[in-house]
């Protein structure tokens, strides 16, 4: 995404650091999945749309490079949810 405080240098930057990474071999993980809870409430996406935490972690999963995805957990229910199968 090209906003917020989540997010450094430009989309097409980050997208040539993670192509670069996984070139050399090298394997990263993604923070701020939810991009600190904003995609999950409408009126703070970008998208104008609630994601669910799925997709939030299989959009970060689908970069090249990328390994794992490192969860916010803000209470019980997120580490329930997160936890449970899909």
């Amino acid at each position: 995404m090209k906003f917020g405080d989540y997010a450094i240098g430009e989309f097409d930057e980050r997208m040539d650091l993670y192509r670069r990474l996984e070139k050399e071999g090298v394997g990263i993980s993604v923070m701020k999945a939810f991009c600190g809870g904003k995609l999950l409430d409408a009126d703070k996406s970008p998208f104008h749309q609630v994601l669910t935490e799925t997709q939030c972690m299989q959009y970060a999963l689908d970069k090249p490079a990328v390994l794992t995805v490192l969860l916010e957990i803000r209470n019980d229910e997120d580490l329930t949810y997160c936890l449970s199968p899909l």
